[in-house]
């Protein structure tokens, strides 16, 4: 087979933690020289990985492609003339405005981009802001964090996804439900490298957040039990998860973090792999589709029944799946916090009511035929498409192999806690010594 080439060119502002990953891609396998007539340094790296030779160009670092220096003019003629297969624009999170610029001037050039956000200097920049700033800078993340709580789905943020999630189709719906936990994660990174990093900001989680993430559970339950529709329930399960998981958020240590990676992983999945069931089902169900109602006898009993049962005890918290490692991890985090009765309670009463309402909804689709004469679908929607059960098939494979596999899983999500709660550390690994850099300015 012969090996594919890919060109692959790194670029962004001076400072910006671009050379850091380039000697991580790269690591010995450099080739140092200058650009052809400038005296600028060019460096190339060579990679080879799955089948792909990666040859990896690390651009000068600049803050535009308008040619005013010798790096602009290099860096805009090596985009505009080599036209590499792709491009890596190292994003300064501490700086948007800075970065966005030269993000939007390669953006523009009809480049394959892929954009990348150093949030490395979050965390430098805070513990820096002058004492006459703090209060507009604490504004600032007050609505930065307010962007991801929207996301994540946060009460009184989250009233849209129910409603949002099953108006789509529910295969996109299912991976809908990636991005809510992307606005978590993000939350999550936010919370460690940046706002633990200096005092007028290491609070502004607390104390308020733990509890309207109670507060989301107990609206999600709620919805859980007055759902009509299998996708209603499926979306509700989602705030209920977004709600437990951000009382790891709020909580910040070690044990809570790891507990909610782990937890964090088997949600999504088992969500995800919900809407997926619900999709199938109301291709067999005709008019019925997944409501809550009266409906034709379903063909494929055996596949979907068994898969159902799975992934209902994994969501609902059940033993000895998934969701129940995850659920004792986060209460076994937590116990000793301010809230740690009322989270046990919480995760306890929407556990079961997640199960009451799953059985509910099992006992239409499986057992309840529905009276005679009612119209069954056509043959093309009899069965599942042969796609679609690859894709549960995956799936309950993936949930059953997070579950034997729950000590390693969990031990490398502990493992993955510290380093975030290892800022130094990260910082040292992604820019170096921040008192070292020479921070370039422009007027």
């Amino acid at each position: 087979m012969p090996t594919k080439r890919l060109v692959i060119a790194l670029a962004g502002n001076p400072n910006s933690g671009k050379t850091t990953v380039f000697n991580n891609l790269t690591g010995t396998r450099q080739k140092v020289g200058n650009w052809p007539g400038v005296t600028v340094e060019k460096k190339e790296g060579h990679v080879s990985r799955n089948g792909y030779d990666l040859t990896i160009v690390d651009l000068p670092g600049t803050y535009s492609l308008t040619p005013f220096s010798i790096e602009e003019v290099v860096a805009r003629n090596f985009l505009l003339d080599e036209r590499p297969d792709v491009v890596i624009d190292i994003i300064d999170a501490s700086n948007l405005e800075r970065s966005l610029y030269l993000a939007t001037q390669i953006r523009e050039l009809d480049c394959k981009v892929l954009f990348a956000l150093n949030m490395a200097d979050v965390g430098v920049v805070l513990m820096r802001v002058a004492e006459a700033d703090q209060a507009f800078v604490r504004v600032i993340a007050v609505l930065l964090v307010t962007v991801f709580l929207l996301k994540a789905a946060l009460l009184p943020l989250g009233f849209w996804l129910p409603q949002v999630y099953t108006a789509a189709t529910l295969p996109v719906a299912g991976l809908f439900v990636i991005m809510t936990k992307v606005g978590i994660y993000a939350l999550l990174r936010v919370a460690t490298i940046g706002l633990a990093a200096a005092p007028f900001t290491a609070d502004l989680l607390q104390p308020w957040l733990p509890w309207l993430a109670l507060a989301t559970i107990a609206m999600g339950s709620l919805g859980v039990l007055a759902a009509k529709s299998l996708s209603m329930i499926v979306a509700n399960l989602v705030v209920v998860s977004a709600g437990t998981l951000l009382l790891g958020v709020a909580d910040l240590s070690a044990a809570s973090i790891a507990a909610l990676l782990y937890y964090l992983v088997q949600t999504t999945m088992v969500t995800g792999a919900l809407f997926l069931f619900a999709d199938a089902l109301a291709r067999q169900r005709g008019a019925a589709a997944d409501w809550l109602k009266d409906g034709p006898k379903i063909a494929s009993v055996l596949f979907l029944g068994i898969g159902y049962l799975v992934l209902g005890m994994a969501a609902s918290g059940a033993p000895p799946l998934t969701g129940f490692l995850g659920k004792v991890m986060v209460m076994q985090s937590l116990r000793d916090s301010p809230q740690g009765g009322l989270v046990w309670a919480a995760l306890l009463v929407s556990g079961l009511i997640s199960m009451l309402a799953l059985a509910r909804a099992a006992s239409v689709f499986f057992w309840e035929s529905g009276p005679a004469g009612l119209e069954r679908p056509s043959a093309v929607l009899l069965g599942p498409a042969p796609g679609l059960v690859l894709a549960l098939s995956l799936m309950l494979g993936a949930v059953a192999a997070l579950t034997v596999a729950a000590g390693p899983v969990s031990a490398y999500s502990r493992a993955t806690a510290d380093q975030l709660l290892s800022r130094p550390a990260y910082v040292s690994a992604v820019i170096g010594d921040p008192a070292a850099i020479l921070r370039e300015r422009r007027p």
